[in-house]
């Protein structure tokens, strides 16, 4: 595979399936560089949070999916920029 630009509706896609997996995001920046996803933790201790974001080189970018770790429960965000 060479490198690629995947779109953002092609990301923002992805993050919505629940079948995704932070676990390909290395892949992902490798074909795709200058557009990806990106992942972190936010919270204290039993509210932790896992946060989906859209990543333009470093840049962090508009927040895509959240995670409660303690209930499991995804909160989507689709307008944010």
């Amino acid at each position: 595979f060479g490198v690629v630009t995947l779109s953002e509706d092609t990301l923002r896609r992805y993050a919505a399936d629940r079948r995704a997996s932070a676990d390909h995001f290395p892949w992902l920046a490798r074909v795709s560089p200058a557009l990806c996803l990106s992942t972190e933790l936010d919270g204290p201790g039993d509210n932790r949070i896992d946060i989906w974001r859209l990543k333009r080189g470093e840049e962090s970018g508009a927040k895509l999916r959240l995670r409660s770790l303690r209930s499991g429960q995804v909160l989507h965000y689709e307008g944010e920029q």
